[in-house]
């Protein structure tokens, strides 16, 4: 809930309600560490953070 809650209150969406944004955002971030880090291959465990970091900050409004 207070990841969810920090996002929430940064978060830069039109049209959508921030809350279910970043419900989504904390559960992209949460599962795409696990999964990187259950690969075992370091370098696509990195291409799979890097692939959500991405996502997480055009979703939450945040990238360029």
């Amino acid at each position: 809930q207070g990841m969810v809650g920090v996002l929430e209150r940064s978060i830069k969406v039109n049209g959508r309600p921030r809350r279910t944004h970043a419900q989504a955002i904390a559960a992209m971030c949460v599962g795409g560490m696990v999964v990187a880090r259950a690969v075992g291959d370091d370098a696509l465990g990195d291409e799979l953070r890097g692939a959500c970091l991405a996502l997480a900050l055009e979703l939450g409004g945040w990238g360029p």
